[in-house]
């Protein structure tokens, strides 16, 4: 598959690589001359039974599988048992270049062709939605791209692109303690700030009041006596 590189944490670990920086694994999905170590995935290096010096592919179809061989195989080594090799004969790619178009190559009873086009598009969409876990998960895949059919895209969520992890950040961050005796304490501060506050604001219009009067006294003049 192109543009498909291993993770490039495998480099900094001393498990046995292969020339393209995947880690070295048996058909058994462990790691090649490593006790009780498994691998699977696009960073492993997985013989292929189904085509003798050939590896399996870093695609979705065999990394899946692997997954759930590589958890009954483990799960076999712990109860005593012995674990099962992966088998799986490639089915073919599958890619989408856009709506309503794609590429495929199947390989059928044998028989490998080619589909592009209306087509190769269908079968992606198929191929995946049949990958999605649970059938309420297929349902609601389903009746988004139906509507996708009939009506333009959705716009408003797209803003979203441009900062991907500001929804995660702001969900990170600790949220304020609402236990009952902060709350209260929080609660019950204006109200006892409320008695002072009141108290200052009598005391400032007493004290304007009072220069008030002042200056009135200042400004009016003494009545003169009679002559």
């Amino acid at each position: 598959t192109a543009g498909v590189k291993p993770n490039p944490l495998v480099a900094d670990t001393d498990f046995p690589v292969d020339e393209k920086g995947r880690i070295k694994g048996t058909a058994f999905l462990t790691i090649e001359g490593v006790d009780d170590a498994w691998t699977a995935g696009d960073s492993a290096a997985i013989p292929d039974l189904t085509n003798p010096g050939q590896f399996t592919g870093p695609s979705a179809q065999h990394a899946v599988r692997q997954a759930k061989r590589l958890g009954d195989n483990i799960a076999a080594v712990l109860r005593g048992g012995q674990p099962t090799e992966y088998r799986h004969a490639y089915a073919g790619s599958v890619a989408s270049l856009g709506l309503h178009k794609g590429v495929a190559q199947v390989k059928l009873a044998g028989i490998s062709f080619k589909v592009r086009g209306w087509p190769a598009w269908f079968m992606h969409r198929t191929y995946h939605v049949s990958r999605v876990p649970t059938f309420n998960r297929k349902v609601r895949v389903i009746a988004d791209w139906t509507l996708a059919l009939f009506f333009p895209r959705e716009i408003v969520s797209l803003g979203a692109l441009q900062n991907p992890r500001e929804e995660f950040e702001l969900a990170s961050k600790p949220a304020l303690d609402s236990s009952p005796v902060k709350a209260a304490s929080v609660k019950a501060a204006p109200e006892k700030a409320a008695p002072e506050n009141a108290a200052a604001a009598q005391a400032a219009v007493k004290k304007t009041a009072a220069v008030k009067r002042s200056a009135e006294r200042k400004e009016t003049p003494a009545p003169r006596r009679p002559d």
